[in-house]
Order: C-alpha cells, then structure tokens, then sequence
C-alpha cells in the first residue's frame, strides 16, 4: 500500500470483509466497485441495513462497533490526501500534556478538508516523510505532529510531551530537527515553542528563519558584536511581529528580505515595517546582495548611536 495513495488499501484479490476489516469497518465506495459492486447492489446494501453510510462515498458495515478511531479514519478517507494531524495526531501518538481535540484535525497539501465535524488545515509541504501509519491510522508523523502543534499547549508542556516521544522512541532528535529546518516559511512563526524546546537539548541549536539569517548572526558574533536575539517578538499597534535578528535592548533589527517569499507582500511587508518604526525599533532590510561589510557597518552605527546617547 502507498501512503501516497491516500492510505486507501488495495482491494485486488480480496474480499468485502477483508477490506472493511483492515479498515475498521468502514469501506469506500471506489473500493467496492473494486470487488466488482455495482451501483444497484450498493443502494440494496444500504436499504438491507448491510451498509450504513457513515460519509459521502464512506460506508460502514453494520454491526461494527463505532469508535472514536473509526470516525477519525471515516472523515480521513472522506477527504483524499489527508492526514489526521495537530490535536488529533497528538492524541494517537499519545503524546502527554495535549487536551483532547473538540474536532477531528485533518492536514492536506494544497487545500483545507472542509468536513462537518473536522478542522481542516492546510499546507505548502507534506512529504511522505512527514505522514505515518499508526494503529491503521492515517497520521503525520511524531515529528510532524509535535511542530504542527506545538503552540496548544504551554513551552512545560511541550517540554514534557517531546521528552516522552523520545523515551518511546517514536520520536528522535535528529528526526524532529530535520522536520523543523523543512517547515514552510508561511509557518515557521508558529513553532517557535519547538525552537525553544531544540535549543535545550542539542547543543549550539540556532536555527534562524533561514540559511541567510544565521549567516548574518555568525557574521556579527565573528566580528566581536554582543550576540543578537532571533525571532525577537514585538508588540506593535496592528498587531505582533518578529524581528528576524535584533538587540532588544537597542532596538534595532535586521530584516532578510528575498525576492522570492517578500515580492508578493510587498504592501504588507511595509506596514509591518513602519508599525515596528512606531514601535520604536530602528529596522535595516538586507538582501542576498548586502556585503558582510555593509552588515558590519550597520552594527557599528547602532552601537556607536546607543553609547552617544
């Protein structure tokens, strides 16, 4: 079976029992006409009280004991593609701390599964890497899970969950790092509780909003500049920013802007820019073309402006 596929299992050589059995009870329509049904025997099934349809093109078979997993897979093979993940995945992989979801969280690359009973989300970037099966469910993966919903629960709580998914062993260090270095950019604000969480237990762990970011801090540390904060969290008058690399203390901040992920925000980007003006921060934007040299020279004014005042 192909995780690709939509966790759909393959019904060549089967039979309906065995289908529905490796599925919890539950069969699709595509798979029935798979086993040769027909449209006619579909609508007698149901009428005869064989099937019951649980949701659009998703039957259940009578007699099967209902189940919370069992919904979570129903609305799952109700939306091609998805994968149960956030609250709901926490709850399957059994990490502590996490409440239990009010609705059944599902991820999809490309658009949002919208579902009665579901919370659908979306996402740029769901490899095959980041999706799992467990207890026949379709779910991301440990590492996915924890980076996806690091932000419902507090940074203890976080702490906790993660350290127990390492004593099972369903989770890694190195596993969750690569994870969080191929987040989408789109996202990477929403997990700075895992940022935190990595920067206690892997040495050095910086892993800045990007490759340029972390140049440009190494750049400043290696030319004897007191090291500046990442992901600085700012409280402006339209609403909460980072500031890529900055001193709060001074107030001043670098911002990595790139053709490819600032060009069609361009409006945005600039009232963001004068909301952290009013804001009080003295904020230089610097692209893939600004020298070491002009970054430097950036330092030197904002430190050399702070010791006149």
């Amino acid at each position: 079976m192909s995780h690709l596929r939509g966790m759909v299992f393959p019904v060549s050589g089967s039979s309906f029992d065995l289908v529905a059995s490796r599925q919890l009870g539950l069969i699709l329509t595509s798979q029935l006409y798979a086993l040769g049904w027909t449209d006619k025997q579909i609508r007698h099934a149901v009428r005869a009280e064989r099937l019951q349809t649980d949701r659009r093109g998703v039957f259940r078979a009578t007699g099967v004991p209902r189940s919370r997993e069992q919904a979570w897979l129903s609305a799952a093979l109700a939306a091609p593609g998805s994968d149960l993940s956030h609250g709901t995945a926490a709850e399957i992989w059994g990490f502590r701390a996490f409440s239990d979801p009010d609705a059944i969280d599902l991820l999809r690359q490309g658009n949002r599964p919208r579902l009665e009973g579901v919370r659908g989300h979306e996402t740029d970037f769901l490899p095959a890497a980041h999706r799992a099966m467990r207890h026949r469910l379709p779910v991301t993966s440990a590492a996915r899970t924890l980076v996806d919903a690091c932000g419902l629960v507090s940074p203890k709580q976080l702490r906790s969950a993660a350290n127990d998914g390492l004593r099972r062993c369903v989770l890694t260090l190195p596993t969750l790092v690569r994870v969080v270095d191929q987040v989408p950019v789109s996202g990477r604000r929403r997990v700075l509780p895992i940022f935190e969480y990595l920067e206690t237990k892997v040495p050095g762990y910086n892993p800045g909003d990007s490759d340029p970011e972390v140049d440009l801090v190494e750049t400043l540390v290696a030319a004897g500049y007191q090291s500046p904060a990442q992901q600085v969290r700012v409280e402006t008058d339209i609403g909460t920013y980072f500031v890529d690399v900055g001193w709060p203390e001074l107030r001043v901040g670098y911002e990595y802007d790139s053709l490819e992920f600032h060009v069609e925000r361009f409006h945005e980007d600039r009232d963001r820019l004068r909301a952290l003006k009013r804001a009080g921060w003295d904020m230089w934007p610097i692209t893939k073309t600004t020298t070491k040299n002009e970054i430097l020279a950036i330092a030197t004014f904002a430190f050399r402006h702070e010791s006149a005042a």
